[in-house]
């Protein structure tokens, strides 16, 4: 398994689902899909994936409960 991800330019995809995230996340993505010609759609989704298929969940040493 690599650690960096791969993001094949191509077509942009249509469809739209509402996802939240800061403006300068935002900013990012847009201009990863402009770079690479497609849509932004499939740059989160790509980003997603590829963030869950390594995603570990520790416990957090400084939590308060």
């Amino acid at each position: 398994m690599t650690d960096k991800m791969i993001l094949r330019k191509g077509d942009k995809t249509a469809g739209y689902a509402p996802v939240f995230v800061s403006i300068d996340c935002h900013a990012r993505v847009k201009q990863i899909g402009a770079e690479a010609n497609v849509s932004m759609r499939d740059v989160v989704e790509a980003c997603i994936r590829f963030g869950l298929e390594r995603l570990e969940i520790v416990e957090d040493d400084h939590a308060t409960n």
